[in-house]
């Protein structure tokens, strides 16, 4: 009877082993999550030295990615413009990279389920040292943005580069 048991035992273990694959092999690859729907962008963060400033984008700025598995995609805005694009994944599909009127973007992906998307870009104290070295042209970029965004009382500037010691800019999308 102990040994009918110990199979009884083994066997439930073997369909609880068996049900938890099955599970995680139905979960949707970021691929199937990324382009099974529309991303509508509907508001942004940026965080300076670890403080975070928001922005709501007004509906008639707020644009639609849709990507097509093939790796090929539209952008559309507002107004119903729309341009085309090629998507590919990078870095082991933590990064995102598009390329759109021949421009290619990188973008950091810090959120990707089946309602929401965020992605963005992150500077270190060094890459921040390495950009102003260079020219400044993502600084400066961050630098436009500030401006809209609505932060604490006590937020850092971006006027003294030696005092940065992180950026960060979330793109956050909602699915559609």
């Amino acid at each position: 009877m102990k040994t009918f048991r110990h199979y009884l035992v083994l066997i439930g273990l073997l369909l609880t082993v068996a049900a938890c694959k099955k599970d995680k092999d139905n979960e949707p690859s970021r691929t199937d999550m990324l382009t099974s729907k529309g991303w509508q962008l509907n508001d942004m963060n940026m965080r300076v030295n670890g403080v975070t400033g928001t922005y709501t984008v007004p509906a008639d700025e707020q644009y639609t990615y849709r990507f097509t598995s093939d790796g090929k995609g539209t952008m559309e805005e507002a107004d119903g413009t729309k341009e085309n694009l090629t998507w590919s994944w990078k870095n082991n599909e933590e990064v995102l990279r598009v390329t759109s009127s021949g421009d290619t973007y990188d973008f950091q992906v810090f959120t990707l389920s089946k309602s929401s998307l965020s992605v963005g870009f992150q500077l270190n104290q060094q890459q921040i040292k390495n950009d102003a070295s260079a020219g400044g042209g993502t600084l400066l970029y961050f630098a436009l943005l500030y401006q809209a965004f609505i932060f604490p009382p006590n937020a850092p500037k971006l006027n003294d580069i030696n005092t940065l010691t992180d950026l960060q800019l979330q793109l956050n999308y909602q699915a559609k």
